[in-house]
């Protein structure tokens, strides 16, 4: 191998380098995505947990409404 083609294949690897600003920024936003993903599901898993909890506070407000009604 001579010195010309080492520096070519050296040159073709920088240029096909995945640290480049263009692969980089979508690498930024694929991340981001996921990250909002995630967070969008673990927002999800959180409600549906929640829903099948009773309201304690809610109940007795409810409760004391009703009988200051009658």
């Amino acid at each position: 191998m001579t010195a010309t083609s080492r520096a070519e294949e050296v040159k073709a690897i920088v240029d096909t380098d995945s640290s480049s600003p263009s692969h980089s920024s979508n690498q930024d936003k694929a991340a981001a995505e996921r990250e909002r993903q995630r967070l969008r599901e673990q927002e999800r898993r959180r409600r549906e947990a929640m829903a099948g909890q009773i309201d304690m506070n809610m109940q007795s407000d409810l409760m004391a409404a009703f009988e200051e009604s009658l």
